[in-house]
Parts: structure tokens; sequence; C-alpha cells
């Protein structure tokens, strides 16, 4: 198997290709780059640089400005329009996470123009922006790493092919293993009993076959992401929340748009779409004060049965000085043993459970986040942007999960995947409306 070192060098001489790279929880998928050369660091140790000659590398990481630098930069475009690109790699880290839909699709029609000059490495967990942009997908694993020649969706069949196989022969493998041993012991009983040496001598070439085939048994890769997994309470109640032209305003209270009237039913999964701006969190966030503090709620009814789960981008309803463990025992009176078992469950080992909230990265404040959801055991759930920082695993277990419970839903979200794995319900905010779309995206 190729090292991702000698895979980008390969990239480096082709300089057509681009490579996404699909990484793991518990890896380090960070890219480490030098004036004098790329290497990468795979978890373990930093492998050796690949490329001796200064080159001159773009590293975007979130791409929050770098549809500004692709626009507005001489280096990059000419006034005409034309694209002129100086740089020699383009490296991008997670470059859809704050984009909206519009941005990605004209970050992926650039991609497509351009990435042909240079080679291009994304990490990203957008499954159709990686499809739509890339030539090889390499899957980071703690061992063994897999490189296929096909965009991710295609990729991930290959690998969960490759995967089952490894399992067939493993099974195989220990069969026939247990198979010689249990022949080399009858061999050597009948060795014994009739003073044959070419008998025993037979049992111990076929004992030493047995230990052989043991002894090089490979484990096959085995996912061990933090498990998500959903709850949901009942109600009888027909709607949950009902919105009569509601006016959603910037925190400064400038007005953004009107809601018009709006009613959310039981078992809708509705999806906001819209520009960034436009005001998808701010809606998100009346809704969640409608339901917190219904008295207050201007021209919003909410149902009284409704128990919301609510989680914004940043994950900001966990205090940052509490800790994994202060929460679940704090919030849900589980017992110290119970509350451990389930963050170990969600990918929190124990030595770490009892950390502050503000050492950890937004993709573990979001493994907590949806435990929290869980244990709430809501019947409508309210998120603002929920994948954002969740692993692809981690996504395809949530849409499972919304699915499987047959979740009240409405939530923000520019992940093409998920949007249309568990969108029922389109609502796209322009020109100052929040309007009904009945399709998809």
């Amino acid at each position: 198997m190729a090292r991702a070192a000698d895979i980008a060098a390969r990239l480096w001489r082709a300089r057509k290709n681009s490579v996404c790279l699909v990484p793991k929880r518990g890896i380090d998928d960070r890219l480490v780059f030098a004036r004098k050369g790329l290497s990468f660091m795979d978890g373990f140790a930093q492998i050796h640089t690949i490329v001796q000659d200064p080159i001159n590398v773009l590293l975007v990481d979130g791409l929050s400005f770098v549809l500004a630098t692709i626009l507005c930069r001489p280096s990059l475009c000419r006034a005409s329009g034309s694209t002129k690109l100086t740089h020699d790699a383009l490296l991008l880290d997670e470059p859809t996470n704050h984009l909206d839909l519009s941005k990605i699709q004209f970050l992926e029609r650039w991609l497509g123009e351009n990435a042909g000059r240079m080679p291009v490495v994304i990490v990203s967990h957008d499954r159709r922006f990686l499809d739509a942009c890339t030539t090889h997908t390499l899957f980071l694993r703690p061992k063994v790493s897999k490189l296929y020649a096909h965009a991710y969706s295609i990729a991930k069949g290959l690998l969960t092919e490759d995967d089952a196989a490894d399992q067939t022969r493993l099974e195989q493998d220990l069969k026939e293993a247990n198979r010689l041993r249990r022949s080399a012991n009858e061999l050597k009983n009948i060795g014994i009993n009739s003073g044959c040496d070419n008998v025993l001598k037979k049992a111990k070439q076929v004992a030493a076959r047995a230990a052989e085939i043991k002894n090089n048994l490979k484990e096959p890769h085995k996912e061990r992401t933090g498990q998500i997994r959903l709850s949901s309470r009942d109600t009888h109640a027909r709607v949950l929340l009902s919105l009569d032209d509601v006016i959603v305003r910037t925190p400064d209270g400038k007005a953004l748009f009107k809601t018009g009237k709006l009613k959310v039913f039981q078992g809708d999964r509705i999806v906001l779409l819209g520009a960034n701006g436009a005001g998808k969190s701010q809606l998100v966030k009346l809704i969640h004060r409608a339901f917190t503090d219904p008295a207050n709620a201007e021209s919003a009814q909410v149902s009284p049965t409704v128990v919301v789960g609510y989680a914004d981008q940043k994950m900001s309803q966990l205090p940052d000085h509490e800790t994994p463990f202060d929460i679940i025992t704090n919030c849900f009176r589980l017992g110290d043993q119970r509350s451990r078992t389930l963050l170990a469950g969600a990918g929190f080992p124990v030595g770490r459970q009892s950390c502050p909230i503000k050492a950890f990265s937004l993709g573990q404040k979001a493994r907590l986040g949806l435990l929290v959801l869980r244990l709430t055991e809501p019947n409508f759930y309210l998120l603002d942007e929920p994948t954002n920082h969740v692993d692809i695993p981690g996504q395809e277990k949530l849409e499972t999960e919304i699915l499987a419970q047959n979740a009240t839903c409405l939530l923000v979200s520019h992940d093409r995947s998920f949007v249309n794995a568990i969108g029922a319900r389109f609502l796209r905010i322009e020109k100052g409306k929040l309007s009904e779309k009945p399709e998809n995206v």
C-alpha cells in the first residue's frame, strides 16, 4: 500500500489530479507544509518530504475567505475573468463548512475549471462536494490507508467490498487454522499409539502450518466512530408550532424577512435553506425562544407538550467551563457509572470526561451535543448545521436515526447529501420572504 507521501508525490508529478482525504476519528488529519516540501502527518510520525524544490502552496483552512481570494487576487484572476494560477498546489481543509449552497456550487465549478492545472488535496466530509471535485479518494486509517482512483461514492463502495473481503478472508483463514490444528492432534495421537515417527513428524509439520496461519492473521479495520443515537418521546399534538407572519430580525433589530403563515406538523422534517446572512440561524433562535419562553413569543404558538432538542453550529448550548461528565450527571441524574459508559460510547474515554468542554474540538463538541439531545428525548429537533463537524459515518448514522425515530425536526444545512436523505419539506429564504419549495437540492 502506497504511503500518503508517495500518493502526493505522484499527484505532484501528474499536476492534473485532485485527491480527497477522508479522515477517520482518532487520526490527526492535518496537513503540514514547509517552504521546501509538502509532507503529511498520519497520526504517528511525519512522513518524509516529498518535493525537494521550493514550492508555492495555497493553503485554505475552512475556506471562509477563499472565494474573495479566488475572485479578487490578481495572481489568481485577471480582470478579463480568465484564471491565472500561480500556486503549485491547492490544499483545502473542510472548505464547505461555512459556505452556503450557491458558494459551494461556485467553488465546485471553479475547481472543475482550474484543478487540472495543479494538484489539489481536499479534506472534507461533504460527500456531494467530494464526488464533484475529486478523482482519487484516500481513506486514512491507523494501520493501512486505502487509495482508490475514484471520487468518494464509488470509492466508498469499493472500500466496503474490500473490507468485506478482508473479513471473509479472516474467517476462512481461522477456519483453516482450526482444521489443521485438529488434524495435527489426530495425527499426533495416531503416531503415539502406533509408534510411527513419520506420522509424528507429519503432525508437527501440520501444527506448524496452523500456527503460521494464525500468527499471520490480520484483523480487518473496524470503524470506531463515536455512537450517534437519538431518542424521541411521543406527543399527541398534531401541530407543534405555528408562526403567523413573524418578523425575523438581526440581533441589532434590523428586519430580515417575514415568515408568513407557517405550521410545523408532527412528523415533519423541514430543511431551511438560503444564502449566508439571509436569517436562517436567526429564525432557528427565534423558534427556540418561542419554545423556552412561550409567554413572550410574539405571533408564535407552540404546543405545551413539545420538548425541544436544540443545537446550534458551535454547540454553544454546552457551557465551556463544565465537563462532559458534569453535564451528563447534573442534567440527567443517571449515576456515575451509567454516565461514564454513555460518554465512552460517544467517543469520550474516561480520562477525557473530566476535561473542560472548551478544551475539545468542534467535532468532539458535536458528539457530546448529540448525546445530550438523545438523553433529552425531545419530540421536536431544532438543529442549526448539525453535520458541520460530524464525520461521514456519523452523518450517515444521524440520517438513519432521524428517519428511524420519525423525528419531527426543523434544521439548517447546506450538506446536500444529508438534506436530500432526510428532508420532506424545504423552506427557502430569498428576497426578504420565506417560501416553501417542493423540490430538494
